[in-house]
């Protein structure tokens, strides 16, 4: 089972609020504390790995609240 596989039912939770800001500052701040608040960048390429995935959860979370609300 895919990453994408795992998300998708989560994904289509909606949300409330503005998802338009949320949908680029959300994943940009996921990355962030990931990578850095975490200290993902100690552990190297999987740490950079897991943040990214972490941003793009984020990314498709809202963007999928923002499909549901249009």
């Amino acid at each position: 089972m895919s990453i994408r596989q795992k998300h998708n039912p989560y994904g289509g939770i909606p949300s409330a609020g503005r998802t338009a800001h949320k949908l680029f500052v959300s994943p940009a701040a996921a990355f962030v504390r990931s990578f850095l608040w975490k200290l993902g960048f100690l552990d190297g390429a999987a740490g950079f790995t897991i943040a990214r995935m972490a941003a793009l959860y984020a990314y498709r979370k809202y963007y999928k609240a923002r499909n549901l609300a249009a």
